[in-house]
């Protein structure tokens, strides 16, 4: 059996708020049922294109739909419409209507037509709030956020501490090697054994070489440690951000998906 989608849309735009009108209607998808996402797919392009005071008139005549498909036990239409009902939402928040499909909500709750957690879902989208799980969840990942944001920005600034204080060092180093450049050059080749004790400026500059030398060992040893660090960190953050992104393209896949098979 054939549906003319062009003369159904046309009824779905065309229905009245009065009863005979909407359950006329609402005979007719059922008596096509095998197209019932076809059907869903049309009421759903209504809906985004009617007026507001329209999209109100196209929910009463979801709501016999449904009621009368679970009496029917013409399950598919119900399973249908859950798909696209979330999708619904952004076109009903007009606080003309929102209140009577708030209504209309909750009698598919009361009835058992949609699952409570599922009408809740509906209602907290409605009135633009979010449920106790989504509102944990959103701290949650928030929280993460800055802490990663200031986790990574201490250990920047531990990053360039460390790169400050071996500029210093070297700076020492440097120094010390242009003021007695052949020392210095003695001391790297092996023991010395002609050095001066009694010369206390050339005793100083060894010592403070000496110290300036363990001290760039020890600022390079802390360097590498925070490098190792700040690389774990990036790539943590990397295989999170790659996560989420399969999740989303998860997501759009199965959008993709369900709107090929409702168009």
């Amino acid at each position: 059996m054939s549906l003319n989608e062009t003369s159904l849309e046309k009824r779905f735009g065309q229905v009245s708020t009065s009863a005979g009108s909407i359950q006329s209607l609402s005979q007719l998808c059922l008596h096509y049922k095998s197209h019932h996402k076809k059907i869903a797919s049309i009421w759903l392009r209504s809906i985004q294109k009617a007026d507001v005071k329209h999209r109100l008139t196209l929910i009463y005549l979801a709501n016999d739909i449904v009621q009368n498909a679970k009496r029917k036990n013409a399950l598919s239409f119900i399973e249908d419409f859950k798909l696209i009902l979330k999708d619904t939402i952004p076109y009903l928040r007009d606080e003309k209507i929102k209140k009577p499909v708030e209504r209309v909500f909750s009698i598919w709750q009361d009835r058992n037509v949609f699952d409570a957690k599922f009408t809740s879902e509906l209602k907290n989208r409605l009135n633009n709030t979010k449920t106790q799980s989504e509102s944990v969840k959103s701290t949650s990942t928030t929280e993460n956020n800055i802490n990663s944001s200031a986790g990574n920005k201490n250990s920047s600034n531990d990053l360039l501490d460390c790169l400050n204080r071996l500029s210093n060092i070297e700076e020492t180093i440097n120094r010390i090697r242009a003021s007695d450049n052949n020392v210095i050059h003695r001391l790297s080749q092996g023991p010395m054994t002609d050095i001066n004790v009694g010369d206390s400026k050339l005793m100083g500059d060894l010592k403070l070489y000496i110290s300036a030398v363990k001290s760039e060992i020890d600022e390079r040893n802390k360097l590498s440690k925070l490098l190792e660090e700040s690389i774990a960190t990036q790539n943590k953050m990397l295989k999170e951000s790659e996560s989420q992104l399969s999740l989303y393209k998860a997501q759009l896949d199965k959008i993709v998906r369900l709107r090929n098979e409702l168009g």
